[in-house]
């Protein structure tokens, strides 16, 4: 019977312990310092002009220039051969070498823009033109004056084309900084993000974690950037 009673009381001591282990933690979890909530603010704005992917420039625009600049400067050349020597031009821009056939063609219509050239202000000198010399001059005016209009033309939807890129980039751009304060929120246990000019009065201790997110974003830019 003692050893027993002696079974009993450790097996009694045993649940006491347990139960009064289980209270502190339980106690522990419910204490106010445990129950605070972690608030952090970031400057969006900051975040937003320093990430460098906001600022990079629009993709394809050198070849836009590169095309434009070739058809103004060879004016006089027809379309289709205007077209042919930009899309060289595009290729020089974006360091892409030449095909034996692309030099020859480069170097063929150069040569051949710069010889109507000479010809259209030779036309316009000539005091008593004949009827060709005038049917002459018109289509190559009319070349000058098509070239124009496919500039202006290709402006405006250039312009169309980039404005989009780049609101399709800030749109892109503002998730990958959503994406970036939520996972640095996550590692460093803050349970709420706020922006800093939006926060106006709080009675607890507020984190700034603008430069934490903004390492994060250059570091997966730089990552991105190195893949391409």
């Amino acid at each position: 019977m003692p050893i027993v009673s002696a079974t009993v009381r450790l097996i009694s001591m045993f649940i006491a312990a347990h139960c009064m282990t289980v209270g502190n933690s339980f106690a522990q979890a419910k204490s106010p310092e445990n129950l605070k909530t972690r608030v952090a603010v970031v400057d969006y704005n900051r975040l937003a002009a320093e990430y460098k992917g906001l600022i990079e420039k629009p993709i394809g625009v050198n070849a836009i220039v590169a095309e434009l600049d070739c058809w103004d400067q060879h004016r006089y050349l027809a379309e289709v051969d205007q077209r042919a020597l930009s899309r060289i031009a595009v290729k020089e821009v974006n360091k892409t070498p030449f095909t034996p056939q692309e030099q020859a063609t480069k170097k063929h219509l150069e040569a051949e823009s710069k010889a109507l050239f000479d010809e259209y202000l030779a036309l316009q000198t000539i005091q008593n033109p004949t009827p060709a010399n005038m049917a002459r001059l018109k289509e190559l005016s009319d070349r000058e004056q098509e070239t124009s209009k496919r500039i202006k033309d290709r402006q405006a939807a250039a312009k169309a084309e980039l404005q989009k890129q780049r609101q399709d980039k800030r749109a892109g751009i503002e998730g990958e900084i959503k994406a970036a304060i939520a996972e640095v929120a996550k590692a460093m246990g803050i349970d709420t993000v706020v922006g800093c000019d939006s926060l106006l009065f709080t009675t607890v201790q507020v984190e700034d974690i603008t430069e934490a997110v903004l390492k994060k974003l250059k570091s997966r830019n730089d990552q991105s950037a190195s893949v391409h």
